[in-house]
């Protein structure tokens, strides 16, 4: 099964231009960053990073994959500001689709992560449906849901 975390690594090193950035960023070491890029790249079955000189470069299916993380982990830094930033007094309520293939721990770390930004822990009330990708889908486009978490792209 693959490793969210391996995906969120290969967004980092590529978004801040380097292992080393990206290790700094999540507070661990080079070492880690790099073993997990190639476990990544070892379970896909494809070269995603290339290094030319100090450089790493984009194969054209780490373009590919970079751009499925990119759209994936920005609606998640989406969905962290607006919780953080433009919500109305009073209890909220978030509605999270997820589809069946995602793990449960990481869903659990992305609730986790939201509630742990939430100041005040009882104004914020989560639910979560899950079922199939087309199901979550659907329910994205008729606003059944407010976020959608899928590994296919809506």
């Amino acid at each position: 099964m693959l490793n969210y975390n391996h995906l969120y690594y290969f967004y980092l090193v590529v978004k801040l231009n380097g292992v080393t950035r990206a290790a700094n960023f999540l507070n661990t070491s080079q070492s880690s960053i790099s073993t997990q890029l190639k476990q990544l790249e070892d379970h896909l079955g494809k070269k995603l990073l290339e290094k030319h000189g100090r450089k790493l470069e984009l194969t054209s299916e780490g373009q590919v994959i970079y751009s499925y993380c990119k759209n994936s982990f920005e609606n998640f830094e989406d969905l962290s500001n607006y919780l953080i930033n433009n919500i109305k007094s009073g209890k909220r309520k978030i509605r999270i689709g997820v589809s069946d293939e995602i793990e449960r721990p990481f869903i659990s770390g992305i609730v986790g992560g939201l509630l742990k930004k939430e100041k005040d822990k009882n104004s914020l009330m989560i639910s979560l449906h899950s079922s199939s990708h087309n199901e979550v889908k659907e329910k994205f486009l008729v606003r059944d849901i407010d976020f959608a978490i899928t590994s296919d792209p809506i």
